[in-house]
């Protein structure tokens, strides 16, 4: 006869695991988590991992709806490191978001906490636009080269904010000799704006 499933679950607990999830995005290294699973979700608890030079402190990935035609991926997690560095994964395609705003990661210096949101459905042809993105940050001792009228920004105690459409940086700085209130504004589809 016909074999019905009543229940399906079960726990993991991997350990230097190298995770893709979005290609070209860079690889997480030395991945550690735990696992459990059922009959339309999968949701992965992490507890470490490392993507460049960046440290993950935990979050979350989760597919689910795995029994429908419409499965999703939601992927939350906490990231901690070098600005560069996450200025870095910030740049890699598909998003390539710091390139638009001009910024060059490696010139960068500072420290950064981030928060990264990203939802998807599992289909074969993704879209950028079928991406939801939202990273939220507090960096502190940034320093950037050449900012603003040539002059170099550092000192900065500032929150940020991207998604698809745009980012949202504000916070004290230093421009040049000068302290400043940062409240800069892109969209992506316009020029950068910047005042203090």
């Amino acid at each position: 006869g016909k074999i019905s499933v009543d229940k399906v679950d079960g726990q993991m607990l991997p350990r230097g695991v190298t995770v893709s999830y979005l290609r070209p995005m860079p690889a997480v290294h030395n991945a550690s988590a735990r696992v459990a699973f059922d009959h339309n979700s999968f949701t992965i608890h992490a507890t470490g991992g490392e993507l460049l030079g960046l440290r993950l402190t935990g979050g979350t990935v989760v597919f689910n709806a795995l029994d429908t035609n419409d499965e999703q991926a939601i992927i939350d997690i906490k990231i901690e490191g070098p600005l560069p560095d996450a200025l870095t994964v910030l740049d890699n395609p598909p998003l390539g978001y710091t390139s638009k705003l001009g910024i060059v990661p490696k010139t960068a210096k500072g420290q950064t906490a981030t928060n990264l949101h990203i939802a998807f459905p599992l289909i074969s042809w993704l879209r950028l636009d079928d991406i939801e993105v939202l990273a939220t940050a507090d960096l502190q001792d940034v320093a950037l080269p050449k900012v603003l009228m040539g002059l170099d920004l550092s000192h900065g105690d500032l929150k940020l904010t991207v998604n698809t459409q745009g980012m949202d940086v504000t916070g004290p700085v230093r421009l040049g000799t000068m302290g400043a209130q940062m409240a800069w504004r892109d969209n992506f589809t316009a020029k950068a704006e910047l005042r203090s």
